[in-house]
């Protein structure tokens, strides 16, 4: 008898032990998200963001607004107040939104300080800053924890923690 209920005990115990172990598992998977899920594929489309970044940077020289919006029309990308965008500004345009996840799409381009920023609303950004390694994601004046990670020559990765 005392075997029998030892039997049982231990049958319990391992069950409720691979119970509890199966259902952290589940939470873990479900709440776990890895802090760089929205980083772009830089390299794969560093030829267009330098397309977009050069002619952002010329085109909006002493510009009054530091930050522009993306303008989807018939079918092509182009950037707030530019009327003429050259159609290979567009294309390239159109390549650096599609590198951003759905969940997390480029919402303003930033510009100033020699720092120019592809943000998203979700906590993360691509940043050419080619004089120093970025230290604040949407303002120099916030008090965010931020994670930097290089993507390329100027280029960063910011992911709010």
């Amino acid at each position: 008898m005392k075997k029998s209920i030892r039997n049982a005990l231990v049958f319990t115990l391992t069950f409720l032990l691979i119970v509890g172990l199966g259902i952290f598992g589940m939470f873990a998977a479900f709440f776990y998200t890895s802090k760089w899920k929205y980083a772009v594929d830089f390299k794969e489309n560093e030829d267009e963001f330098n397309c977009v970044k050069d002619y952002v940077l010329q085109y909006y020289e002493g510009a009054i607004e530091e930050y522009i919006s993306i303008e989807h029309k018939d079918g092509k990308c182009n950037l707030q107040y530019s009327f003429n965008t050259p159609e290979a500004v567009s294309e390239a345009l159109e390549c650096v939104v599609e590198a951003f996840d759905p969940d997390a799409s480029l919402e303003l381009i930033r510009f100033g300080e020699n720092r120019l920023t592809f943000d998203t609303m979700c906590g993360y950004a691509l940043v050419w800053s080619p004089d120093e390694k970025p230290t604040w994601l949407f303002s120099p004046d916030e008090d965010r924890e931020i994670s930097v990670k290089k993507a390329g020559d100027g280029w960063y990765h910011i992911v709010e923690q």
